[in-house]
């Protein structure tokens, strides 16, 4: 049969199908059987056997069509039925992982001619207990081996950042302001109100009552991807990601508080902030999500929704989240310069991006969807590229209210600075999320290399390292025109 014959067939069985409650007017004689097997990769086969007759004195087009959502589309032609004929037919399936345990998958077989289409639909259950089994399995000795190992080397880890704060002597504006006793009970007597809000914020009583709220949250929302994913992995799957998600931030952390080391400020201003972050980061989740879920219900369409998302709602939310534990802190005397206030803000930032990689680490993607090694190489580079970049987006709110506090031209607008460093913050995180959307359309373009993004963070990378000389030097300049309102308490 010619080349325009098989269109007009492939046109007229189309049309049929488009029209037609049933995808064919009349029955195809013949036995299809279909595989039994449990599926055990991501992307595995299934083999259909068809035996095909054909009782007229016209020439039939087979072709193999896939139903989706009542809506029938062509897969491939299958090949010639020719007249009083038959026909053995065998196809391979080619199956992906979608996210179900077993699914049902509606096809049809069907024979089109310039007279009639006939067609025989069939079904295909995809068992993917196998591979989630097996993945579930690598994961779970994965978990047990490694998770240990990370728990003890980060309490290593913070063991040797306390014992160095404990060295440094942090004494503050006066001696023995930041004592152990301190960090209980902060001295607030004849303090004003803006000071003793920053020193309830930097308590362990207030950092409790963060974590034991987000713990809690943490577990509800647990209790929810159990429910929806089933109990096969998700448990290894979610102390996989935490470990992953927070081992750079906490490498940022402590970079960001040695860098601070030559002013000495206290520890617990840095934990303060950390928590902080973490906790906001779930609140910014759930805003995100209920705004999406309200522009469904008014039939935005899906993609216009989660673009406008990233690109306005998300930054508008997460910086003003962020910035506002920066701006509690920013009330106490600590918070004298440009500089702390960079760092300050990055410090937020870092433990916001700590909540955010893990719930998308485990709800988002998964090792299930991505693959074993995908998804590490993307917990890799998704921890180090946006850790950074919620940093410097949150380093700028902090950078801001720093610079008019410190200067005394501006310090009577300190309290407003908050506002102009928001605006950059959501400026600096919609640009980010604009070049993770095309990179996105990149990869889908079957050009799978991260491009938009790395180079967006490369960018605010050298605008953070410039911010963070100048403020450095202004920092010092200031310390060295003024003398450190602790050493005029020592000489007197």
């Amino acid at each position: 049969m010619g080349t325009n014959w098989k269109l007009l067939l492939a046109l007229l069985s189309f049309t049929f199908l488009l029209l037609a409650e049933q995808p064919f007017d009349y029955p195809l004689n013949g036995i299809i059987s279909v595989e039994e097997k449990t599926l055990t990769q991501k992307r595995d086969n299934v083999t259909i056997y068809a035996y095909l007759e054909n009782t007229d004195p016209i020439n039939y087009s087979i072709q193999l069509y896939y139903e989706n959502d009542g809506q029938w589309s062509l897969l491939r032609e299958i090949g010639e039925l020719e007249p009083y004929g038959a026909l053995n037919a065998t196809i391979v399936l080619h199956l992906t992982y979608e996210g179900y345990m077993k699914k049902i998958s509606h096809y049809a077989l069907i024979a089109a001619s310039p007279l009639s289409v006939k067609g025989k639909e069939f079904e295909v259950v995809e068992d993917w207990t196998g591979y989630r089994d097996q993945v579930s399995e690598y994961l779970s000795g994965v978990s047990l081996s490694v998770i240990p190992i990370i728990v003890i080397f980060i309490l290593i880890l913070l063991a040797v950042v306390v014992a160095y704060a404990q060295k440094r002597h942090e004494t503050g504006f006066a001696e023995g302001e930041f004592t152990n006793t301190s960090l209980f009970f902060p001295r607030m007597a004849g303090r004003p109100f803006e000071e003793k809000i920053a020193d309830l914020f930097i308590t362990p009583f207030f950092w409790s009552v963060e974590l034991i709220s987000l713990i809690v949250l943490i577990w509800i929302l647990l209790l929810s991807y159990t429910e929806k994913m089933g109990d096969t992995g998700i448990i290894p799957v979610f102390l996989i990601a935490g470990a992953g998600a927070f081992m750079m931030p906490l490498f940022y952390l402590i970079v960001v508080y040695y860098a601070e080391s030559y002013t000495q400020k206290p520890l617990r201003f840095f934990i303060g902030l950390f928590v902080w972050g973490m906790y906001s980061a779930f609140f910014a989740l759930l805003l995100n999500s209920s705004i999406e879920l309200q522009s469904l219900l008014f039939y935005i369409p899906v993609g216009y929704t989660l673009t406008i998302t990233a690109i306005l709602i998300a930054p508008l939310i997460e910086e003003t989240l962020k910035g506002l534990g920066v701006y509690f802190v920013s009330g106490h005397h600590e918070y004298d310069s440009m500089f702390t206030g960079l760092l300050f803000g990055f410090t937020a930032g870092v433990g916001f991006s700590f909540v955010e990689n893990w719930f998308y680490f485990t709800s988002k993607s998964s090792p299930f969807d991505y693959g074993v090694a995908p998804w590490v190489g993307l917990m890799l580079y998704r921890s180090f590229f946006n850790s950074l970049g919620h940093g410097c987006f949150t380093a700028a709110t902090g950078a801001l209210i720093g610079y008019f506090k410190s200067h005394k031209n501006y310090s009577q607008f300190a309290k407003f600075g908050i506002i102009p460093g928001i605006f950059i913050a959501v400026m600096l995180h919609s640009i980010f999320n604009m070049s993770a959307i095309a990179d996105q359309t990149v990869i889908n373009n079957n050009f799978p290399i991260f491009i938009f993004n790395p180079a967006s963070l490369l960018v605010l990378a050298v605008l953070f390292i410039a911010a963070f000389a100048y403020s450095k030097s202004e920092a010092d300049k200031m310390r060295a025109q003024v003398a450190h309102p602790l050493q005029n308490h020592r000489k007197a």
